[in-house]
């Protein structure tokens, strides 16, 4: 799609206040400001890009509930992204992300963030903002801790975190009593395989009984 393509199905999604936009697959390598306009959306869909960056203006969208931005090539987001105060479901899948924006704990409604395969080295504390979450998708990235403030996404159920550099876990990961479904393989943690098969309160259990062995 040329950026002339692309503009022209942005400005008449505009005039018909489209509700959902399909732009996934379409070697879009950057998105115009006009992208703004589209205050109406709920459905916005950019998988398979080449999105290096997005406009400040993607912060105009604050009726959007699902944005799917996987695979593209985005190392950073605008922290316009805080303004999207209704969506439910952020998709970062598969981007080269090294920091997210402290702007990114605004997002309330958020239940799902994905941002599996990425390079992230640390999460910022604001992550503790997003209580209504309860997916939440961290494997293959460089994590090497967790906030505490982690312990404050109470409703969280699902957590993958396979394939980090995680060494330890935070002690207010106890308070996710929620969980139902906890990855922590492919880590340099002291948790043995088998254990990890188990149960999220078995593993974080069986985790913090050996901390506290260890330091007696």
């Amino acid at each position: 799609m040329t950026e002339e393509e692309l503009l022209e199905q942005i400005e008449q999604a505009a005039r018909e206040g489209l509700k959902t936009l399909n732009l996934a697959r379409q070697s879009i390598k950057l998105l115009p400001k006009e992208i703004g306009q589209l205050t109406n959306l709920k459905v916005l869909n950019l998988d398979e890009n080449q999105l290096i960056t997005l406009p400040r203006e993607i912060g105009n969208l604050t009726n959007l509930e699902y944005l799917c931005l996987s695979r593209n090539k985005l190392s950073s987001l605008p922290s316009e992204i805080g303004k999207l105060i209704n969506l439910e479901e952020l998709d970062l899948e598969e981007n080269q992300i090294n920091s997210l924006p402290p702007e990114i704990g605004k997002i309330n409604n958020l239940q799902c963030l994905d941002l599996e395969s990425n390079h992230l080295s640390e999460l910022p504390r604001e992550i503790g903002q997003l209580t209504r979450l309860k997916s939440l998708y961290l494997s293959g990235n460089q994590l090497n801790e967790l906030p505490s403030d982690i312990g404050q996404l109470t409703r969280l159920h699902t957590l993958y975190l396979g394939g980090n550099q995680l060494t330890s876990l935070p002690v207010e990961i106890k308070k996710l009593t929620g969980l139902i479904e906890i990855e922590l393989s492919k880590n340099p943690i002291s948790i043995p395989l088998g254990v990890l098969k188990k149960s999220p309160k078995q593993i974080i259990n069986f985790y913090f009984k050996l901390q506290n062995h260890g330091s007696n």
